[in-house]
């Protein structure tokens, strides 16, 4: 549309001038001096000279105006009918308003527009001289044509500096557009990962966590069947087995939420710490292990929903750690509200299991790879999500005095921003 409407105005332009110097060449070629030829047959030929621009500006210009491919050749033949124009009319010396933007827009460089430019005006020059009988008139003959080539030169040179720096900024432009384009897929990409990242850890610490409980239930089930009285066969297997139908119930629900990217196990119904206590007692059936549970309810609200279904998660992966590594017989969960030493007026969530097992021993973290074990990822998933949210995590060697195993158990910490904190311009704002 925009080359189409350019050519358009090319048209109209050199038509309409074109037109404008016939009617003038009526109107002067019978003043005093003005040509050599009878009237009929100057004013005749000058109009076919003009034709003859129309036609050139038709055939050849208008195929060349995006300066790429316009010849020297082609532009000798404006030259030749301009000045034949001008010898035939000396007063004609305004078809300069045709030929000089002509030879500027079917240039191919910026030199060949200036030296075809400066032959044509020397060339229309010595035309309007000899086609002119008065003598007085030679040095103002060139006196118009050398002014007309110094506009030329100007109004090019500014027109061709223009042109190229907005094809310097469209080059510019393409390449930001394509740059904006790489930079947008490889954000896609990154969070292609990022996602795949995010369904792997709650993949581990869901479904996964649930369906090896369920794995650990059936093998005791087994070993149980095998040495248990025929007498109370039943009843204890019909205990597994509803258990073994709860563990997998619980694992529909968590990938029921998943795929309704609905991640917080919460919403299964109850409060925040109802949850917990649930996880908590799912455990002890599952393992035998006792699960006691204390959640400040000041701590359960500063917790955002983002922030609850983190905490859930850390709990799930502490408790999955006990079973794995700890051989304790109890375990304590602890939701806390605790206050920053170094600053005083802010505060954390801080979540705390410590159970009576072996401890982290010799080797750090217990002998397992904090990066995740075997392949899984364990810890590095607990990292993961409390980085994401600005928490942290540290896991050591318990203090209590329990000696019946090696060591004295161990204390994973959890420590999370209160959001629910008034921040420092609601604190000072009147009521």
């Amino acid at each position: 549309m925009g080359k189409l409407t350019q050519e358009n105005g090319w048209t109209i332009a050199v038509v309409g001038a074109s037109a404008v110097l016939g009617v003038l060449a009526l109107l002067t070629v019978e003043s005093d001096g003005v040509g050599w030829l009878t009237t009929e047959v100057n004013v005749a030929a000058t109009v076919l000279l003009l034709c003859g621009i129309i036609l050139y500006y038709a055939l050849i210009a208008r195929r060349h105006l995006d300066g790429m491919s316009g010849s020297w050749t082609s532009q000798l033949v404006l030259i030749a009918l301009s000045a034949g124009i001008v010898s035939l009319n000396p007063n004609l010396l305004s078809v300069q308003v045709i030929f000089y933007p002509l030879m500027w827009s079917t240039s191919r460089t910026l030199r060949q527009a200036v030296v075809m430019t400066g032959v044509g005006s020397f060339v229309i020059g010595l035309a309007a001289v000899l086609g002119h009988n008065d003598p007085d008139w030679v040095w103002v003959g060139w006196a118009i044509v050398g002014a007309s080539y110094a506009f030329s030169l100007a109004m090019g040179l500014w027109i061709t500096t223009i042109a190229t720096q907005g094809a310097e900024n469209a080059r510019l432009l393409d390449e930001l557009r394509q740059q904006q384009d790489q930079i947008a897929a490889l954000n896609r990409a990154a969070g292609a990962d990022a996602e795949r990242a995010h369904l792997s850890r709650d993949l581990h610490d869901t479904v996964a966590q649930t369906l090896t409980g369920v794995v650990l239930l059936s093998r005791q089930t087994e070993k149980q069947l095998e040495t248990l009285e025929p007498s109370t066969v039943r009843d204890r297997s019909i205990e597994l087995i509803r258990l073994v139908e709860s563990s997998s119930a619980e694992a529909l629900t968590e990938t029921r939420a998943m795929v309704a990217t609905t991640s917080s196990l919460a919403s299964a119904g109850g409060s925040f710490a109802e949850t917990v206590q649930r996880l908590a007692d799912r455990f002890a059936k599952e393992t035998g292990i006792q699960v006691a549970v204390e959640c400040e309810a000041e701590a359960s609200a500063a917790l955002s929903r983002a922030n609850e279904v983190v905490v859930l998660r850390c709990v799930q992966e502490g408790l999955a750690n006990v079973r794995k590594h700890a051989r304790a017989t109890t375990v304590k969960v602890s939701l806390t509200l605790g206050k920053d030493s170094e600053r005083a007026t802010e505060s954390f969530v801080r979540l705390t299991l410590t159970d009576n097992g072996i401890g982290l021993g010799e080797q750090p973290l217990g002998g397992f790879n904090p990066e995740g074990d075997g392949g899984q990822f364990g810890l590095a998933g607990m990292r993961d999500r409390l980085a994401l949210v600005g928490g942290a995590l540290t896991l050591a060697n318990g203090e209590s005095a329990t000696d019946t195993l090696r060591g004295h158990g161990a204390v994973l910490t959890v420590s999370l921003p209160n959001v629910s904190q008034p921040t420092a311009e609601t604190e000072g704002a009147p009521e």
